[in-house]
């Protein structure tokens, strides 16, 4: 993937190296958008001529034009449109090798000079776009644009998110609509579903994407039969920069003082790989490979060895070739870095043909320190008592990247095709200390490291042409390809309980009372994804009044496969396995915790065949601890959005979608790929849904005055099962916190 990325990128910058400007001799030209002044709506096929010398060009489907080839001078600019007053513009002065902005907004009325030229405008991610996106949305409609971005320190799409008005982000990463949490929502990325690359669900984490990758994001909170029938509470729509209308050339670091790391004495992280600086692990934390793919590290498992000496030497030597430790690893903290590169152009060679291409790549990387305090009520004779008090100092180290490319092509002004990819990855690696008390632990100490690598790619193909046979046509569609990954190798786990010695000072002695001393778990999934969409418009005005009638296809195909190896210790002697002895667990100081699981306390027998009494490895994998699923959706609709006859003021907005859905899902033990089986239900566990839904939708908008708007909106949306929540798979993630189980037969 990353040599194709490469290969694109030297190959646009020898582009743009070699091909010259076109008549950069002395030449220049023109580039703007024409708009209806009333609805934003961009006019296609209107003509801007300069008077007197013949040149011009026509606006394409998007209302863009460009004239190129310019001498200098002063000329008159004329703008006309069938439908609209044609407009001159007197004395506008050409300077040798100049690019000039030019958008213009004509009126059905009168149109004034002053309101007509406004120079430097990027629309998309202007401050007025999602002004101008209200004003003309068929429905409730808000967010926030790059320039908006630009102007805080909000470092992804998460931080941006929390600016737009009924949306807040919970854990940094998931978007709320309106109080509705992630079940409730649909995220997009340029329109399109991308997978997630979360285990336990369904929706894309906002942090993932980058700011410096944003050109806005844009959020519906009123339902219309062309958006997913996951709607919910909404649909955040997260669009990336295309290519730009002048070569860019861009390459910026910056760092800050991070204050709440000023005053922090002792900062622990783990930094195992060569390669955690940028994000990525080097292998050092995968499972090793003296674990048995197919076998389980089982006590009492023959396969292993059927002499149980030799057994216990074995998984001896297993639990000694973990590379990671559990032992506190106190580093420093760098100076969040982050780095941008940027490279485009835009090309033309005639009126008829235009492409471009926009490279960028962003990382960021930072050191971070967080402390939370956590409780946990329960009810007990009829009052309110903490059962989980937690005080969690967070240590850690994240980073965030991402690559895209994208490039197109305009031919004659109506067609357009295009091409995008996009590449994700984000790290964390931390190092938790919590101290209070849980459920039969009064005062303890947990220990949790924890590494974590997410990522997504989607590359896309649209296309968009737009025609006209009796009435305004445009077709449009993409073909999407998407795969996400989970990586969270060696997630350890150990807990203690402090205590006082007899001359009144504290140690801490692990906690010898749980069956699992010491965890490690290795988790990792996949999820594919692809994506069919086709949407036909059709357009015409009668009595000034415009129709829309728009129909569409759509076909989404997802498959996830997820799994986990869960391992914890034991102590074993020469003729008995125990837990691990208190002697042996016994630490003076939090910086001595973890130091039981040093290589020297492992089980082993010695040269003489003499058996060395020590700690083996112990696997407890179960058979609903990985699934596969296969998840598919066909779905159409029709929608109309028509003038109510007899006034100026309303319009409704009306359809339905058809989507016809399925999920078979199979939980399994990765290791010997046995299936779930239920003593309940006394068989095999799998899911098969299969649903078929009618989701109506109506709005009716009323604009009384040019300041006033009002929607009126009724919709039926969905709100399915996320994978994690169908699967019986069980996940804790604190220690004396909730632990949370998949049903398989929820509705």
């Amino acid at each position: 993937m990353f040599k194709n990325i490469l290969s694109t990128f030297l190959l646009s910058l020898i582009t743009l190296l070699v091909v010259p400007p076109l008549n950069s001799q002395v030449s220049s030209s023109i580039i703007g958008k024409v708009t209806d002044s009333e609805t934003g709506d961009a006019l296609i096929g209107c003509n801007v001529i300069l008077e007197g010398i013949g040149i011009g060009a026509a606006t394409d489907m998007d209302g863009y034009f460009h004239i190129r080839n310019i001498p200098p001078g002063t000329y008159n600019i004329i703008i006309s449109y069938i439908g609209y007053k044609t407009y001159k513009i007197s004395g506008f002065k050409v300077n040798p090798r100049m690019n000039y902005r030019l958008d213009i907004t004509l009126d059905k009325t009168d149109l004034k000079m002053e309101n007509v030229v406004v120079e430097a405008k990027i629309p998309k991610t202007s401050g007025n776009f999602t002004v101008t996106q209200k004003q003309t949305s068929t429905g409730i409609f808000d967010g926030i644009t790059s320039e908006l971005i630009s102007l805080s320190s909000d470092g992804n799409a998460a931080d941006a998110a929390k600016r737009i008005c009924g949306v807040s982000v919970i854990d940094g990463k998931y978007a709320n609509i309106r109080g509705m949490g992630e079940r409730y929502l649909s995220i997009q990325v340029n329109g399109i579903s991308v997978p997630s690359p979360e285990p336990e669900k369904k929706v894309v984490p906002l942090d993932i994407f980058p700011s410096q990758i944003i050109e806005n994001v844009l959020v519906n909170k009123t339902y219309t039969p062309d958006q997913p029938g996951t709607f919910g509470g909404g649909n955040i729509n997260i669009k990336t920069k295309a290519y730009p209308d002048n070569r860019v050339f861009n390459i910026s670091f910056s760092t800050q003082i991070d204050e709440s790391m000023i005053n922090i004495d002792k900062f622990y992280v783990d930094h195992i790989s060569t390669t955690d600086i940028i994000g990525f692990d080097n292998g050092k934390r995968a499972l090793p490979d003296k674990v048995p793919q197919d076998k389980l590290l089982s006590l009492w498992s023959n396969e292993l060895s059927k002499d149980t000496k030799e057994r216990l030497n074995i998984l001896g030597h297993i639990g000694k070739s973990f590379l990671t430790e559990y032992s506190l690893q106190e580093s420093k903290s760098y100076r969040p870095l982050s780095f941008v590169f940027s490279l485009g152009n835009r090309y033309s060679d005639s009126n008829k043909i235009e492409y471009g291409f926009f490279f960028n790549t962003a990382f960021s990387g930072k050191t971070f320190y967080n402390n939370e305090c956590k409780t946990e009520y329960s009810l007990q004779n009829g009052k309110l008592k903490p059962r989980l008090d937690m005080n969690i100092d967070d240590y850690g180290y994240k980073t965030n990247m991402a690559i895209t490319f994208s490039t197109g092509i305009k031919l004659f002004s109506y067609h357009k095709i295009s091409l995008f990819s996009l590449y994700t990855h984000q790290s964390n690696n931390s190092t938790e200390i919590a101290q209070g008390f849980a459920d039969n632990f009064d005062d303890g100490i947990f220990l949790k490291k924890h590494y974590i690598e997410k990522s997504i790619l989607n590359n896309t193909i649209t296309g968009e042409h737009s025609f006209k046979l009796i009435f305004r046509n445009t077709l449009s569609w993409h073909i999407a390809f998407g795969k996400s990954h989970f990586y969270e190798p060696d997630l350890r786990r150990v807990n203690y309980r402090r205590k006082v010695d007899p001359n009144g000072n504290y140690y801490y002695q692990m906690d010898l009372y749980s069956w699992s001393v010491g965890t490690r778990e290795f988790s990792e999934g996949t999820d594919s994804q692809f994506e069919l969409n086709l949407d036909y418009l059709t357009s015409f005005k009668v009595e000034n009044k415009e129709y829309k009638f728009k129909v569409g296809y759509y076909h989404l195909g997802n498959f996830r496969n997820f799994g986990r190896r869960s391992f914890y210790h034991k102590y074993a002697g020469e003729y008995s396995i125990s837990v691990i002895p208190p002697e042996l667990a016994i630490a003076h100081s939090i910086d001595e915790l973890g130091t039981t699981f040093t290589d020297s306390n492992y089980f082993y027998i010695d040269e003489n065949g003499e058996i060395v009494p020590g700690l083996i490895i112990v696997e407890n994998t179960g058979n609903h601890d990985a699934y596969e699923s296969k998840e598919k959706l066909y779905a159409c609709y029709i929608l109309m959005d028509i003038p109510i006859p007899h006034t100026n003021f309303m319009r409704i907005v009306s359809g339905f979608r058809f989507e016809n859905y399925s999920l078979n899902l199979t939980p399994y033990n990765p290791v010997t790929k046995e299936k779930f089986y239920s003593n309940i239900l006394d068989d095999t566990v799998t899911v098969a849904k299969s649903e078929k839904d009618y989701l109506p939708s109506i709005n009716l908008i009323l604009t009384p005055t040019e300041k006033i708007k009002i929607n009126l909106g009724f919709s039926k949306t969905l709100g399915r099962p996320q994978f994690r929540e169908l699967a019986p798979f069980e996940f804790q993630a604190l220690y004396g916190g909730e632990i949370v189980v998949g049903y398989p037969f929820l509705k």
